[in-house]
């Protein structure tokens, strides 16, 4: 059941419905809430439902425990940190590490036995175990008080808009949301309905499209010449940001108009002007989640420039593995961590950071996204060895015969990525939402009109599922 799917519509309004019919009695929404959430959960695998609600019991139990006995309260974060990274690490990690071990102990010619099992990995598990990690450590750190009544944070953890693929939540911010009722209101549901809208539109229209390019160019990724092989990640580059940014457009739009604020995750990425900059934009509830959890845990720029520079790597290699289990992931990761080590380097020098020539604004955002599109390389890769591959290609093999070939075939995604950077600019998106309200009634409704032209028009033949969805 994904957020663009018949299924989810239905869903989606019954739900609507109910909802606002309970009026102000907030006990029964929320208990509503979790069971449509873990409805919607189970629609994907009903094995894993146990796991989440395992979860939130646990760290509710725990919660209560850090408060009650303050004293004592180092010891039962521990345990819930344990728990819940014992679970994401068991689920998402294990034959990743047991198949990496059999790889080396072949080769160095020793016998390994055959550990692997076959396990489901629960959807969106990195995201709630988040959740409730957050939670747990607010609580300790005083940030918050632990919450009195179980559906209250059971709504929290599972809420079905941001429960698959964030963005991720902070109990200080969203269980007060759930502790009070929620009421109907006409200006925050439009305003919820245009951002879900802008997030569709997103995804089925630019998403989608750009996937069949990057999939037809993967399919055969090495026989291609090495500008045939940059486009396709250009492609992929635009690809994971529509598609991801889609997918937190509708989670926050269908939440707004439920009554329920969720952050801000992406804000024009592909502008910044560096890559610590990039890191601000994009996918902020994670980055800012590393930074306040693990960044400033392990020391921060408590300690020194080198301890600063180890922890800053720690943290991308920590990210890098967190979005999925192979080595690739975890090469995407050090290179970003290699490219904030540059430019703190690179800005210890006083007249770097006073130099600003004409021009030098569009040369930042360029080399900037021309090396996050290389780091994506490592991201879509299947291998180290394939993506290294790429990477030669892409630097020695110039030849533009098959290049013009692709182009030819689909020109759309080529006139595409202009019109994203040129919707990135308009001054619509200076609250991070599809805001036109203030638009005259017949330019607000003709806009309305052309994406539903472009949604049933352009969108792609062959519907994909979320990226982030496989993390």
């Amino acid at each position: 059941m994904t957020f663009t799917s018949s299924v989810f519509f239905i869903f989606f309004w019954i739900f609507f419905v109910l909802y606002f019919a309970l009026g102000k009695k907030k006990f029964w929404q929320n208990l509503l809430t979790v069971a449509a959430s873990y409805l919607f959960y189970g629609w994907w695998d009903l094995r894993c439902l146990g796991l989440i609600i395992a979860s939130t019991l646990i760290d509710f139990i725990l919660a209560r425990c850090v408060e009650k006995h303050p004293h004592r309260g180092k010891a039962w974060v521990t345990i819930s940190v344990v728990v819940n990274l014992t679970f994401l690490g068991f689920f998402k990690y294990y034959n990743f590490f047991v198949d990496s071990f059999a790889e080396l102990a072949t080769s160095l010619g020793l016998e390994a036995a055959n550990l692997h099992l076959n396990i489901v990995l629960p959807i969106g598990i990195s995201f709630y175990t988040f959740h409730s990690l957050s939670y747990i450590v607010d609580l300790y750190r005083k940030e918050m008080k632990a919450s009195r009544e179980f559906l209250d944070f059971a709504a929290y953890v599972a809420f079905f808009p941001q429960l698959v693929a964030g963005p991720i939540g902070r109990g200080t911010q969203l269980i007060p949301q759930f502790q009070t009722p929620r009421t109907f209101d006409y200006d925050r549901a439009r305003s919820g309905a245009r951002e879900a809208l802008w997030g569709i539109l997103k995804k089925v229209v630019f998403a989608d499209n750009f996937a069949i390019v990057v999939n037809f160019l993967y399919a055969d990724a090495l026989s291609r010449n090495g500008a045939t092989l940059l486009f396709a990640h250009i492609c992929f580059a635009f690809q994971i940001y529509c598609d991801f940014s889609a997918y937190s457009n509708i989670a926050r739009g269908i939440s707004r108009i439920l009554g329920i604020e969720l952050m801000v995750n992406f804000n024009k990425p592909y502008i910044a002007q560096s890559v610590s900059d990039f890191w601000k934009r994009w996918h902020i509830s994670l980055t800012t989640w590393f930074r306040d959890y693990v960044y400033i845990s392990i020391g921060g720029n408590r300690k020194g420039t080198y301890r600063t520079q180890f922890n800053i790597m720690a943290v991308f290699l920590l990210s890098g593995i967190w979005h999925g289990a192979n080595w690739t992931f975890l090469a995407w990761g050090a290179l970003h961590g290699c490219y904030f080590a540059f430019e703190k380097f690179i800005g210890s020098f006083a007249w770097i950071r006073r130099w600003n020539p004409p021009g030098i604004t569009v040369v930042r955002i360029v080399v900037t996204f021309s090396a996050v599109v290389l780091a994506w390389i490592y991201f879509r890769a299947t291998s180290i060895e394939q993506a290294n591959a790429i990477v030669a290609k892409v630097l020695t093999d110039f030849r533009i015969d098959d290049f013009i070939y692709v182009i030819e075939s689909y020109p759309g995604v080529s006139f595409a990525i202009p019109l994203i950077y040129g919707l990135e600019l308009l001054p619509i998106h200076e609250r991070h939402d599809f805001d036109i309200a203030n638009w005259p009634l017949l330019a607000r409704w003709s806009s309305y009109v052309v994406i539903a032209i472009c949604i049933l028009a352009y969108s792609a033949r062959e519907e994909s599922t979320f990226i982030y969805f496989q993390f």
